[in-house]
């Protein structure tokens, strides 16, 4: 059971895969809050991976305190096994890619501004 995903982060060391047990839906969402809330730090990367993976745990609508718990929340160097969603975030080429639907890529610009309503348009049309 869960609803499993992860973020990608690329920088220009190498990549980080934050996980979310419970969280997948709304990785879209959190992605996009994320890179509105830290547009200062798009060109600064260990900033943004940070508030990323804050924005993440912090989005946590079912945990009393997300960050005093001991599962939900993970940071691995390599994409799990049973993740239905994966969103990559590449601070280098500054884009977002979208694996389901696989769409994209967006520049954080347009992705911060119109991320979760760009998928839900490209749902229409897929349909």
């Amino acid at each position: 059971m869960g609803d499993r995903g992860q973020v990608r982060f690329i920088n220009e060391e190498g990549e980080v895969w934050f996980y979310t047990h419970w969280g997948a839906s709304d990785l879209v969402a959190d992605v996009q809050a994320g890179l509105r809330r830290g547009r200062d730090r798009w060109d600064d990367s260990e900033y943004l991976a940070r508030i990323l993976f804050c924005e993440l745990v912090g989005a946590d609508r079912n945990a009393g305190d997300p960050w005093l718990g001991v599962t939900g929340y993970g940071i691995g160097l390599s994409r799990h096994s049973d993740v239905w969603q994966v969103v990559t975030v590449d601070a280098v080429e500054q884009t977002v890619l979208v694996e389901s639907p696989n769409v994209g890529p967006f520049s954080f610009e347009a992705f911060a501004e119109g991320g979760v309503q760009m998928l839900a348009e490209v749902g229409e049309t897929d349909g």
